[in-house]
């Protein structure tokens, strides 16, 4: 069953470059919904979010300079691909293969730190737990 993924107020736990061509990132906690109908129409009603733990993976062979100490929380962010953009909230699972680095994956930090993009040809993201 499909859920959604709210990047804001989610927080980076770690980064790990894993068998020298992927990144992994853990979110934990990170804001999931059961689903899409349960998005809050506003803030103060944010009461069917659950915090779960997030693992994304991307195809790459190095972690930006600009990592900040982590656990680090984030703001917003979001996913562009081939035929689908995402802002803020992201349908999990997703997977996006493209053959070729069309993938845009943005994560807007809180406190100033300078926000992480990443270009990949390979993004998957998940329930980590």
């Amino acid at each position: 069953m499909t859920k959604i993924l709210e990047l804001h107020d989610s927080v980076i736990l770690k980064l790990e470059q894993i068998d020298g061509d992927k990144v992994c990132i853990h979110l934990n906690p990170a804001v999931v919904y059961p689903n899409s109908s349960a998005l809050p129409k506003s803030l103060e009603t944010d009461d069917l979010s659950e915090e779960r733990q997030i693992l994304i993976t991307i195809e790459s062979d190095q972690i930006p300079d600009n990592i900040p100490a982590l656990p680090c929380g984030i703001w917003n962010g979001g996913v562009q691909a081939p035929q689908v953009k995402y802002d803020n909230v992201i349908p999990i699972p997703f997977e996006c293969d493209a053959k070729q680095k069309l993938i845009t994956l943005t994560l807007i930090l809180m406190d100033d730190c300078p926000p992480i993009t990443f270009v990949t040809s390979y993004l998957s993201i998940g329930l980590e737990d």
